[in-house]
């Protein structure tokens, strides 16, 4: 109770005034930042084995290095680092890709005001899909509109991000063990 009414409050904050006038949507952030506060114990449940598929199925987590089973407090610690290094590489994400997620959003703003003219121009040619394509690249030129730096900056966000989160994962993993299934 005491989670959900902390993150209740966060919420209320947090929200974006487009948020605040659609008490739906608010209510929907808030509904899934709870859902993540409350599934950390459920992930703590999983690296530990303690899952009901595992006992079903009568199998056991221990470390791949020395047979033992992963611990309540094992378990925690690789949680807690694996959410911390999440936040780490989604700010790191953030600070090397500001720049292309300006152009991004420059570039998302631009399309979205000429959506009007684009469909004028799909209404027009509709029985010919070249010809739209055509008149499309002409009105991109004509407005200074580069799809091909966009899906650069597009691409370069994917790879960082890509990058960072194999490292965190491989220094998790290097700092906590593997683990594995086995049967005991």
């Amino acid at each position: 109770m005491c989670a959900w009414l902390f993150w209740h409050s966060r919420c209320r904050e947090a929200t974006s005034d487009r948020d605040r006038f659609d008490p739906e949507r608010r209510e929907i952030k808030c509904a899934v930042r709870v859902a993540s506060v409350l599934s950390v114990p459920g992930a703590v449940l999983a690296q530990i084995g303690e899952t009901p598929g595992l006992r079903l199925a009568g199998l056991e987590v221990v470390y791949a290095r020395t047979g033992t089973p992963v611990g309540l407090r094992a378990g925690t610690a690789r949680v807690g680092l694996r959410l911390a290094l999440d936040v780490v590489t989604k700010r790191l994400v953030k600070a090397l890709t500001a720049g292309e997620r300006e152009f991004v959003d420059q570039h998302t703003r631009k399309l979205r005001e000429l959506a009007p003219e684009l469909r004028a121009l799909q209404e027009e040619n509709a029985d010919d899909p070249a010809a739209v394509t055509q008149a499309m690249r002409a009105l991109y030129e004509q407005r200074g509109i580069s799809t091909d730096r966009y899906w650069k900056a597009m691409g370069s966000q994917l790879g960082i991000a890509i990058v960072l989160g194999f490292l965190s994962r491989r220094l998790q993993r290097d700092i906590t063990g593997t683990v594995t299934v086995v049967e005991p």
